[in-house]
């Protein structure tokens, strides 16, 4: 007598992952004979499967008692359709995920049932009785099922995978996520019709949800880039699929928080120096850093224009990291823009006009539009203090922790964000007269970076100093006093900056 282990093949052999996404179209086809024979196929697989042994590496996640019951509900629903002469035909798919969910658990299996309780209840039990390994292949091979040319068969596909993300989100590792994120997108592509295209969609918000929305963010934004770098994206045949992802997450109430807070990160991220200068100037960046700051600024652009109100609730909550971002952006792109490359700095532009439509500060858009491409340094620098003051004067409120924000951006590498960094505080200092503890914070910070060796900043700081000085009703006597005493004890001997700060305590005096 020869073990059944040492007879049998495995049940990796089967490939359930890829033979079970084939068949589960055909489970939502419109024709009842092909949907009743492609059941019958499913439940006949998983029959075998359980009863072939299994590798030590999938044993474990396999839970029998659950798999025996599944199989058991689904040889249920082939006993019945096989009894039942035809189902009864109705628009199939219309419920969303949540409610075939529900369904599973809520309606008993009649004699007499319908096509979409029937396809509830075999993705139910197919769910169940998937391995790990098995459920993620299927993930992977999901854009054939996807793009069904049966339309009903295509929105059964991904209603069902949707089901799966959410009740199995947690068994993908990060690497399964990036592919199954690979996968949807591929689909989202392909496909031209807007119903089928944005149930794809909801799938790719839905995998940001329920696994590692960094991975699925950082996979979208690498498409994005690439898109824009190689193709025409306004001649794309029914529309760029990757604007409409982000249209998508800017409008979901879970994830358009968490794909600002992560459009923001790089947006903050510092590109890295290209020459010996520890704190000089950043002469460029590569070309791939290039297409995904471009596909960065697109997708905050996509989100203030169409996150509608869930979108704009986001902004306004993160009102002060989105300002300083886009600042201290304006200033690293205009030293792009005096290299001759000004294609960075236009796109910046456009998604900060979009901030300012957002926030409804049409002052603020208005300064942008008249001076926003000029590249002279005086002139954005001026840019830079006029859009300080006109957020200033719409949203005293806001003052406080943007200047947070900004005060950490002086010790950055690039000398154009320290620049337009000291430039927003020394305009934001003159409309904290209210806010004691942030002129004491702004005095530290402004004191510590009055010998940097950008002599912008220097000259920037040395006057938001003053504009301290000069709110002498609002400023205490210890707090002058501490300038005062900061400025003359400098330890460094260049004339350009002891004569600019003599120049400033002098003025000061005056006044």
């Amino acid at each position: 007598f020869v073990p059944a282990a040492f007879v049998l093949p495995n049940r990796d052999s089967l490939s359930l992952g890829e033979r079970i996404m084939a068949y589960l179209p055909r489970c939502a086809d419109t024709d009842d004979e092909v949907r009743k024979v492609a059941i019958q196929i499913i439940a006949l697989f998983f029959n075998i499967s359980l009863s072939l042994p299994k590798q030590k590496t999938s044993a474990n996640d396999i839970d029998l008692e659950s798999s025996y019951g599944a199989l058991s509900s689904l040889e249920d629903i082939v006993s019945i359709i096989r009894r039942v002469s035809g189902c009864i035909s109705l628009p199939f798919i219309k419920s969303s995920p949540e409610q075939m969910l529900k369904s599973i658990f809520l309606f008993p299996l009649k004699a007499s049932v319908d096509q979409i309780e029937v396809f509830h209840r075999v993705v139910s039990s197919v769910c169940i009785l998937l391995s790990k390994d098995e459920l993620v292949v299927l993930l992977h091979s999901c854009t054939l099922a996807a793009c069904d040319k049966v339309k009903q068969s295509a929105d059964g596909s991904i209603q069902a995978i949707i089901v799966f993300i959410i009740r199995r989100g947690k068994d993908l590792r990060e690497a399964d996520v990036l592919r199954t994120t690979q996968s949807l997108l591929s689909s989202a592509i392909a496909l031209t019709d807007k119903h089928s295209r944005q149930e794809v969609l909801n799938a790719i918000s839905c995998l940001a949800e329920n696994t590692n929305h960094i991975v699925v963010f950082d996979e979208v934004l690498f498409v994005a880039g690439r898109d824009i770098c190689t193709k025409d994206i306004t001649r794309i045949r029914g529309g760029w699929a990757i604007q409409d992802v982000f249209y998508v997450f800017s409008q979901h109430k879970v994830l358009a928080t968490l794909f600002l807070e992560y459009i923001l990160s790089i947006l903050h991220k510092e590109p890295v120096a290209t020459n010996d200068s520890e704190k000089g100037e950043i002469n460029s960046e590569s070309s791939a850093d290039d297409c995904i700051l471009q596909a960065t600024m697109f997708a905050l652009n996509a989100f203030l224009r169409g996150g509608g109100k869930v979108g704009k609730q986001a902004v306004e909550q993160s009102y002060p990291s989105v300002l300083s971002a886009l600042i201290l952006k304006l200033g690293g792109l205009h030293g792009l823009a005096e290299l001759g490359r000004n294609e960075l700095l236009r796109s910046l532009l456009i998604a900060f006009q979009s901030f300012c439509d957002c926030v409804g500060d049409v002052e603020m858009g208005k300064i942008l539009a008249r001076d926003g491409e000029r590249t002279e340094k005086e002139k954005w620098i001026d840019l830079v203090q006029e859009v300080a003051c006109s957020s200033s004067v719409k949203r005293p409120n806001e003052v406080l922790p943007t200047c947070v924000i900004l005060s950490k951006s002086l010790d950055r590498n690039q000398r154009a964000e320290r620049e337009a960094a000291a430039a927003a505080l020394s305009e934001f200092i003159r409309h904290s007269e209210k806010e004691p503890a942030l002129l004491e914070q702004m005095v530290e910070e402004l004191c510590q970076h009055v010998t940097d060796d950008s002599p912008t900043v220097r000259s920037l700081c040395l006057r938001g100093l003053v504009q301290v000085i000069n709110l002498n009703r609002a400023t205490s006597k210890d707090t002058c006093c501490h300038i005062v005493w900061q400025l003359t004890n400098i330890d460094c001997v260049s004339t350009s900056v002891r004569y600019p700060r003599a120049t400033y305590l002098i003025t000061s005096s005056k006044s």
